[in-house]
């Protein structure tokens, strides 16, 4: 928590510096002299909150529980990328010949561009594995779900996994 005023820099412009250093910081700006812009201007540099003096304690202890609920679920959402890091990562593709070991290369490398990727194989061959470790091993993970989508057309069914929106193959596919 900080106060608007400061003496030898303004709140939000510590604000801004939290932010640009420790990211993860939750900052709640105090003033006694709050106005809609400065409202409006400390949101949009990231702070959690903004109080106008005099603040009541009833208030301040409802915001620090807040505050440290979105701690809780900051730590655990980085918990369950760590997990699906760990699960949906390309060294549990299991294989040494030559072709996978080219594939998956491939694969690691294209997962770093925004580069729509459709994988295609028989049945049993490990397509979704493979499209899921190109996903959450992608920026696209942090911000996208994985969805996997089962289309039918004319007799032909195509299980299309993305992570954003997908189209189906035309059946001359």
């Amino acid at each position: 928590m900080t106060d608007l005023n400061l003496p030898g820099m303004s709140g939000l412009d510590l604000l801004k510096k939290i932010r640009a250093e420790y990211p993860e910081t939750t900052v709640v700006l105090v003033t006694a002299y709050g106005t809609i812009k400065t409202a409006v201007e400390a949101m949009r540099s990231g702070a959690y909150d903004y109080l106008t003096k005099p603040v009541h304690p009833y208030e301040l202890r409802a915001l620090v529980e807040r505050v440290f609920e979105r701690r809780d679920l900051v730590e655990e959402v980085r918990t369950l990328r760590t997990s699906i890091d760990q699960k949906f990562g390309f060294e549990k593709i299991i294989g040494r010949s030559n072709a996978l070991l080219r594939v998956l290369e491939s694969a690691a490398r294209v997962a770093q561009t925004d580069a729509t990727v459709l994988v295609l194989g028989e049945t049993g061959t490990g397509k979704e594995l493979l499209a899921k470790a190109i996903h959450f091993n992608s920026p696209a993970a942090s911000g996208r779900p994985w969805l996997s989508i089962v289309a039918l057309s004319q007799g032909n069914c195509w299980n299309l996994s993305c992570s954003d929106t997908c189209e189906a193959p035309s059946p001359a596919l």
